[in-house]
């Protein structure tokens, strides 16, 4: 019993984000991870490296693209997908509009205090309706994050991580201000978990996609040393989407480009 005690804190306890570090005499694992689940992080690209993203969801929905240090204190991003992507002789359809990523670091982690950094982020998650004009899960859009790691001597570093956001381009049936906050733990070398809550209050009045309880969502991370990275996600586990009704399940695999011009 105490052993499955044990096992059930170290996940519910979840994840660390940034290369080598110490605390306190002891090495540690910090990987950077650019998202919780779906919601930003304040992880800046380091200048000249390049980051790409295949993300693969439900309905045959395809998501590509990458993000780019520009400077230490600006990264840019571009992504590009759709449902059913149809390729043709001469052309490659897209069903959607691209999405945009823009982050700017405000300051950096330090002893007392997180890294907050200002960003848009257009790109949501799950089917893209032309009609209503947004996404399943909407897109963070305009938002402000925090990020704090916390070294515990029983569970590690645990990275805690939250922020605002108002979406700019998705509020024709909701225009409120949103909130999130979620937690990270690198459990091994090569095994990370987060959780992540999205509050979702943008997104009540719909009755065909609203939630009343938010989306809580987890991602399960196989990564190694070199940036790769291999992530199974369950978003809205407690089933609170009107229009699915259950938990929506996506693959993402990440891998980095190295185009360092200092």
């Amino acid at each position: 019993m105490i052993s499955r005690i044990s096992i059930l804190i170290l996940f519910l306890l979840p994840i660390s984000a940034s290369a080598w570090t110490t605390v306190s005499g002891q090495s540690i694992i910090k990987l950077p991870i650019n998202r919780l689940v779906t919601m930003p992080t304040t992880r800046m690209m380091q200048t000249g490296l390049t980051e790409m993203e295949f993300r693969f969801e439900p309905e045959g929905i395809l998501r590509f693209g990458g993000q780019f240090g520009v400077f230490q204190w600006l990264t840019v991003g571009l992504y590009y997908g759709g449902e059913l992507l149809y390729f043709d002789y001469d052309k490659l359809t897209l069903k959607e509009p691209p999405g945009i990523l823009i982050k700017y670091s405000l300051c950096d982690e330090s002893k007392l205090g997180p890294a907050v950094t200002l960003g848009i982020d257009t790109q949501g998650w799950g089917s893209y309706d032309k009609k209503d004009k947004r996404y399943l899960f909407k897109a963070p859009g305009l938002y402000i994050a925090a990020s704090k790691n916390v070294f515990c001597r029983c569970f590690g570093t645990v990275g805690m991580h939250g922020g605002i956001n108002y979406n700019l381009l998705e509020k024709e049936d909701d225009g409120d201000p949103n909130l999130y906050l979620g937690l990270d733990r690198h459990l091994w070398k090569w095994f990370s978990f987060a959780v992540e809550y999205n509050l979702a209050v943008n997104d009540n009045e719909n009755a065909n996609y609203s939630t009343s309880g938010g989306y809580i969502s987890a991602r399960f991370r196989f990564q190694d040393r070199n940036g790769w990275s291999l992530e199974f996600l369950l978003i809205d586990l407690a089933s609170n989407n009107n229009y699915t009704g259950k938990e929506t399940r996506a693959i993402r695999f990440i891998f980095p480009l190295d185009f360092s011009y200092y």
